[in-house]
């Protein structure tokens, strides 16, 4: 009996000793696991205030990069902005509807409602009111062109900052649009496709002064009447019958903005010799209107399906 408590004792003390050595293995894991974390800590800390001393580094040379190109600008346009502001505010205070209103093109019918001749003056026009241009018309541009449009006072800063700043790293070639509907505008009735900062600057303080005269509605409607559809066709109007043989207020919904992918770059985009190009910018006009809340996703999978046919290019007797 004695013997077997002795060893009953010895088994219980060596338990005992395993436990303690267990528990000062478990106790050292525990300080090595603790001090591994402090120096993924230290770690990381430090990484962190790399991290913001780059950010900080980087920003400041942003600045100063920008700073110094701003005043490079100043130096080189500065002298010339009070001209282009006079400049701007002479074109507009002088301008009336009838400056956005193109000479009309005519149309001369028999008695028998037969059309016998087309006069047309220097462009191929049909003018609309604002309330006869389709509703949807607006939406497609305004989805494509210019969201803010009606928000913003002539031109959208932002967008004009970035090309700003490839028009200087690029030492003055135009590499990014940044035109707002009312810039476009501008550009068309008061300018020339001239490709120059002068140019870019001349157009923002046209845009302004434009905002300042006339509401929303009207620089619409003188935009959607004046901007060119390719093939001679001037406004909305025209670019239906020239397309489609119809008004602008018969038109679907897909050949709306169909015609709508025109205008951004008429030689790219022109319905009869690169159709495709025009259905795709079509689709991409009918998503940004699906994505903004213009039309529903039914109208626009039923736009995108619908078969784009264009009637053949008439040669009407024309008498200018």
């Amino acid at each position: 009996m004695e013997n077997n408590k002795n060893k009953q004792t010895k088994n219980t003390g060596y338990n005992t000793g395993a436990k303690n050595r267990n528990s000062g293995s478990k106790k050292v894991h525990t300080k090595a696991n603790s001090k591994n974390t402090k120096n993924g800590k230290k770690k990381h800390s430090r990484f962190r205030r790399k991290l913001r001393w780059i950010l900080l580094i980087s920003s400041f040379v942003f600045s100063v990069s920008a700073l110094i190109g701003i005043l490079t600008f100043y130096l080189i346009y500065g002298d010339d902005f009070e001209r282009y502001q006079k400049e701007a505010d002479q074109f507009v205070s002088q301008s009336t509807l009838d400056t956005f209103r193109q000479t009309e093109t005519s149309l001369v019918y028999d008695q028998n409602e037969k059309l016998i001749s087309v006069l047309k003056g220097a462009k191929d026009v049909y003018y609309l009111k604002y309330e006869d241009i389709p509703k949807t018309a607006v939406e497609a541009m305004i989805a494509i062109e210019d969201k803010k449009f009606m928000e913003h006072a002539g031109i959208d800063l932002k967008a004009n900052v970035r090309a700003f700043i490839a028009l200087v790293k690029h030492k003055g070639g135009v590499t990014q649009g940044a035109s707002t509907i009312t810039q476009q505008l501008a550009r068309t009735i008061f300018l020339t496709n001239e490709v120059s900062i002068e140019r870019k600057l001349k157009e923002i303080f046209i845009s302004v002064e434009l905002e300042k005269k006339y509401s929303k509605e009207q620089i619409m409607e003188f935009y959607l009447n004046n901007i060119y559809f390719a093939n001679g066709y001037y406004g909305i109007q025209a670019a239906s019958r020239g397309y489609f043989n119809k008004t602008a207020d018969k038109l679907s919904l897909s050949q709306i903005a169909f015609l709508c992918a025109i205008p951004n770059n008429p030689t790219i985009y022109d319905p009869r010799d690169h159709k495709d190009n025009t259905i795709k910018r079509r689709d991409r006009i009918l998503f940004q209107m699906e994505k903004d809340g213009w039309i529903s996703k039914e109208e626009y999978d039923a736009a995108c399906n619908e078969e784009i046919k264009l009637v053949q290019k008439r040669s009407a007797k024309t008498i200018m």
